[in-house]
């Protein structure tokens, strides 16, 4: 005999499985839409992504040699201009970064065609990350738990 607490189990259990497939047959349907709708052509302004995707990756590489090579020398005046040196393509390259993200946002934006909100939108977003990175760089410095 089948108590009724397992039949209440296995009629929950095949209720979320209903669920599971219908959310996505949904979510599948919706997706095919939005492809058909969303048709981009890529053209060379839709490429300054990733042109300066590049470019951080070039420099960011360049600054993991630079650091290298200050474990190499041996006078401390070198090493502490290595440092500084570092420090500010370190400074350079997360500008980059800043406007890489800038950029990825806009463009995000454009290609959802929402309008005349579509700035303010992307504007809010730039807001929030940057609120985000400077309260996690004000933890790692004051040393808070995060």
């Amino acid at each position: 005999m089948i108590k009724v607490d397992t039949m209440a189990q296995i009629s929950n259990f095949l209720i979320g499985m209903i669920l599971i497939g219908l959310f996505g047959s949904v979510f599948s349907v919706f997706m095919a839409g939005m492809a058909d709708s969303t048709d981009i052509a890529y053209d060379n302004s839709t490429l300054e992504v990733y042109n300066k995707l590049d470019v951080l990756i070039v420099n960011l590489n360049q600054t993991q040699s630079d650091l290298n090579e200050i474990k190499e020398r041996s006078g401390v005046l070198d090493v502490i201009g290595g440092i500084f040196s570092s420090a500010y393509n370190v400074l350079l390259t997360t500008q980059d970064s800043f406007d890489l993200f800038r950029v990825m946002s806009n463009d995000a934006v454009d290609d959802l065609g929402i309008g005349i909100t579509g700035p303010l939108f992307s504007n809010a977003l730039q807001t929030i990350v940057l609120v985000v990175i400077v309260f996690l760089i004000l933890a790692v410095i004051l040393k808070w738990k995060v």
